[in-house]
């Protein structure tokens, strides 16, 4: 017992030397009362306001929770706060913008050291158009898993587990620059595949377009008349191309998630939805790479391709069609461990004010702030 009242003595000074800190803050500035909370609308003093340039061109809120958000804040590329890269990772694929088009690439594995694990960039091409130079790429619309990047001569849509992108273009004539020289294993008129490293990719022109620069590294879709768009997309495998070909040109206009849930089975059930668009011919649907928390709860469909991507969560596999649904049972979630015995709380004793200790930003201070009320009522 003494130790536990050690630990809860410990954590409600920490909370108290908290407080004021907060309540400074608030009191400086305009509040407005919501309900049972607020918030402020003057900027407390001592800190920095957020910058006024958002690089996007849609109408409405800024969407903050997405794959692609960081872009929202660079007129380029994506970076972090020290000037290094922060790449999109929507899988199969990795993205990042730059001036001349999108940089794009997929690791074919996990990076696994026994402690950490991760998939990284890998850069196979840049796909962009003819004399390309922007100085400014904008998030131009979304929808809840699709996102468009607009260089003014073209516009491209990418999203979450699509192995395609989708260009638009002004008329501009659609190029992709490899990283090395590729090879071509096959080229069936406007539709050519090509492999660059370990990595397969088809490459779609419209019906009637051909391709000139067939040998080095640039290859570029000549445009017939009145046919502004291209595709691209990582392929799993090189047999896949007649496949892929076939939904090249479906390209995704919405996407939209919803749920419903069941109170008297407790079955909570998740609507993935996609509209497409023919630009020629008259397919429906798209491909989609799944995560293994989806295939594994599907409802009323299966996985009916073998095709599949690494992931670091797992083997993404490969859906046709216009959406899918989910079915989970929910079991409840328990909001607190139980007490597990004198050991647990004399370690976050020991280890909490170190913790503390350590300057992070301002949301892992957040994150390391929060601990203290948490394990505050694993003592009750």
């Amino acid at each position: 017992m003494s130790i536990l009242r050690v630990v809860r003595g410990s954590l409600r000074r920490g909370l108290i030397a908290l407080l004021p800190t907060v309540s400074c803050a608030v009191l400086s500035a305009q509040t407005v009362s919501v309900g049972a909370g607020s918030y402020t609308t003057a900027l407390p003093s001592g800190d920095s306001a957020p910058q006024s340039n958002v690089y996007v061109s849609y109408s409405g809120p800024v969407a903050t929770h997405k794959f692609w958000t960081a872009k929202n804040w660079n007129p380029l590329g994506v970076v972090t706060s020290n000037g290094g890269p922060y790449y999109m990772f929507p899988e199969p694929l990795s993205v990042q913008t730059n001036g001349n088009g999108l940089e794009l690439g997929y690791f074919n594995g996990v990076n696994n050291n026994g402690s950490w694990f991760n998939k990284p960039f890998q850069n196979d091409l840049t796909l962009g158009v003819v004399g390309l130079s922007a100085s400014t790429v904008k998030v131009s619309a979304f929808s809840d898993w699709t996102v468009d990047f607009s260089w003014g001569p073209m516009t491209l849509r990418l999203g979450r587990g699509m192995p395609f992108v989708y260009m638009y273009t002004n008329g501009s004539l659609p190029q992709v620059s490899f990283s090395g020289t590729p090879t071509v294993f096959a080229n069936n008129g406007n539709v050519l595949g090509v492999s660059i490293g370990s990595s397969n990719y088809g490459l779609f022109c419209p019906s009637g377009g051909t391709w000139s620069g067939i040998g080095p590294a640039t290859l570029t879709c000549n445009l017939p008349s009145g046919h502004n768009y291209f595709s691209l997309a990582i392929l799993p495998s090189q047999a896949a191309l007649s496949t892929y070909a076939s939904y090249a040109f479906s390209f995704p206009t919405n996407t939209k998630v919803t749920w419903s849930y069941n109170q008297s089975t407790s079955q909570l059930s998740t609507k993935f939805a996609v509209t497409t668009q023919a630009m020629e011919g008259t397919q429906t649907g798209t491909l989609m790479a799944l995560y293994p928390h989806q295939y594994t709860a599907l409802s009323g469909t299966s996985i009916h391709t073998s095709y599949t991507y690494a992931s670091p969560r797992g083997a993404m596999k490969v859906l046709s069609g216009s959406g899918f649904t989910t079915a989970y049972e929910y079991p409840g979630i328990l909001p607190f461990l139980p007490p597990t015995g004198i050991e647990t709380y004399h370690y976050f004793a020991n280890r909490q004010p170190q913790r503390l200790a350590v300057v992070f930003p301002v949301r892992w201070s957040g994150k390391q702030s929060c601990r203290l009320p948490e394990h505050e009522q694993w003592n009750h």
